[in-house]
């Protein structure tokens, strides 16, 4: 990976968790934690829990990345959000964010895991799990 593409994919990251800590803070405060927010959306606990991780992740954004769910999953959030009535401009925005980010993936190989391990093969920062 070029530092190019690095910056692209910090970008992508700081636009996800951006676009996504957005869309959260339009549920219902009840609906902000992992089970609240998957009852209420009905999507699984583990995208919920994965969605969280990468909003509320602090390090460099491409960190964040790995925690994010993929592609599919922020996908089924944001139907789920359509269905609940969300704000259509805020699903817009995080609409374009998962674009974005499906974009960076194909650029890597078609799998958001292919795209991970490329940005810890040049050194990017690595989860802090």
């Amino acid at each position: 990976m070029t530092a190019g593409q690095i910056e692209v994919a910090r970008r992508v990251g700081e636009r996800l968790q951006s676009e996504f800590r957005a869309l959260i803070r339009s549920f219902p405060l009840e609906a902000r934690t992992i089970a609240e927010m998957s009852q209420w959306l009905g999507v699984t606990r583990p995208v919920c829990q994965r969605l969280l991780r990468g909003v509320r992740h602090r390090g460099d954004a491409i960190g964040a990345l790995s925690f994010f769910p993929g592609v599919k999953g922020l996908r089924q959030v944001i139907q789920a959000a359509r269905g609940r009535t969300c704000d259509e401009a805020l699903l817009a925005v995080a609409g374009a964010a998962v674009d974005q980010y499906a974009a960076l993936i194909d650029e890597h190989g078609g799998s958001q895991a292919r795209l991970l391990s490329a940005l810890e093969t040049v050194g990017a920062e690595p989860p802090d799990e």
